[in-house]
């Protein structure tokens, strides 16, 4: 009996990859898509680990599960928060959310350190600087205006 010479090769390569129980996996994970917003902000640079780049149009970042990701304007960091979905200004002043009643806004109303007021800061910084100051539209910021940090 003549055996195809083409089946030999193929079966001995099937028997090697087979079900050795080892692991598949070869480290390689997809990116994460986040989304930094007041509104969705644009032109954004951040960097972690993983990535380094600049929010596109719609807000959008991409980062690996546990990244922590650092967003600025030029040379000017405007805070770093753990990747995820959406990532707001109260994230990026160190807080897990803004749950603040009228006693909290009182005692740090003057406080320029709190983690509050640099919330407030990002807002005016990001709407200010918006390329067609609506920011209920998103928020883009221009390279040529990212440029003069």
């Amino acid at each position: 009996m003549e055996l195809n010479h083409t089946y030999v090769p193929v079966c001995l390569l099937a028997t090697a990859c087979g079900g050795g129980g080892g692991d598949a996996s070869i480290g390689l994970t997809l990116p994460l898509t986040g989304i930094l917003v007041d509104s969705p902000v644009s032109g954004v640079s951040y960097t972690s680990p993983s990535r380094t780049g600049i929010t596109q149009a719609n807000g959008e970042f991409f980062y690996r599960e546990g990244d922590v990701v650092a967003f600025s304007l030029g040379a000017t960091e405007l805070g770093s928060a753990t990747g995820r979905s959406q990532i707001s200004r109260v994230e990026l002043a160190g807080l897990d959310t803004l749950t603040v009643g009228n006693a909290e806004i009182g005692a740090v109303i003057n406080d320029e350190t709190s983690a509050f007021q640099t919330t407030v800061n990002l807002a005016v910084l990001l709407q200010t600087f918006d390329a067609d100051g609506d920011p209920e539209n998103g928020i883009e910021v221009t390279a040529e205006i990212a440029g003069l940090f």
